[in-house]
């Protein structure tokens, strides 16, 4: 092969690759879904949920935040502090977990 056929090989190659990630990346990832979906059989998965703080509890190293959006509220933490304030928008990606008969997401990704 000449370098004129590498190079074009190279280049197509490169573009079929890029293209690949990028659909890998939009399809991956988790699931949002709305607060009222959430049940028992999403323990241990990881999902998104969009909605709005509607409290926010600090403790020495724990952030608790109840999120609400247009389907119902959910309890969410993370194992550290975070910078947010009641009435922020967020979209959270987390694992939901039981706790005391109650269902959580343990905060893994949190927008603003």
């Amino acid at each position: 092969m000449n370098d004129k056929t590498l190079l074009k090989l190279a280049i197509i190659c490169s573009i079929i690759g890029i293209f690949g990630l990028f659909v890998l990346s939009e399809t991956t990832g988790a699931k949002i879904i709305n607060i009222s979906e959430i049940n028992l059989s999403f323990i241990d998965k990881t999902i998104q949920v969009k909605g709005v703080i509607t409290e926010v509890k600090l403790s020495q190293e724990l952030t608790i935040l109840e999120v609400e959006d247009e389907t119902g509220k959910i309890k969410a933490l993370a194992f550290e502090h975070l910078q947010v304030s009641k009435g922020s928008k967020v979209n959270i990606e987390g694992t939901i977990q039981e706790y005391e008969n109650e269902i959580e997401i343990i905060i893994e990704k949190l927008n603003v």
